[in-house]
């Protein structure tokens, strides 16, 4: 009996280890703004798009698998047509290293993050640990207590 609850705890902790991995991939990559804790305010919107778009472009695959309503050249045409029109949208800088755009009611951000201005600020945590946290210049800094919550 025992070693069936040994078994069981350790299939489900190999179970569970890769699923939360994959959230908090998801998490970094659509949630949170440039690998900071910062939450995206636009996290609806741009969530909404990528289920759209991952619906559009899993429809024209199974088309495409299914030889149903196909046209090469067509596509082709669009694809440069999208290419081309790359350097026609409005990219206004947000700050030095990062812009952004809209197009069709989506806010799109690019980095440049070798272009950032960055500050290193040290931080003395109370068990006498030093860490040094790296932000872009001109944004305004953690505080004492929020840096211990984070290395607790």
């Amino acid at each position: 009996m025992f070693q069936n609850n040994k078994l069981f705890f350790y299939v489900k902790l190999f179970l569970i280890l890769p699923i939360v991995y994959f959230i908090s991939f998801f998490l970094i990559k659509n949630v949170f703004l440039a690998n900071s804790p910062k939450i995206d305010p636009n996290v609806g919107t741009n969530l909404l798009a990528k289920i759209k778009n991952t619906i559009n472009n899993s429809n024209s695959k199974l088309a495409v698998l299914f030889n149903r309503n196909t046209n090469d050249q067509e596509t082709r045409k669009k694809d440069n047509n999208f290419a081309n029109n790359f350097g026609n949208f409005n990219i206004m800088p947000v700050a030095k290293g990062v812009s952004a755009y809209t197009k069709d009611g989506v806010a799109y951000r690019v980095y440049e993050l070798d272009k950032v201005e960055w500050e290193e600020i040290k931080y003395t945590l109370k068990n006498g640990k030093e860490v040094t946290l790296k932000i872009p210049k001109g944004q305004s800094q953690l505080s004492q207590e929020d840096m211990e919550e984070m290395y607790q």
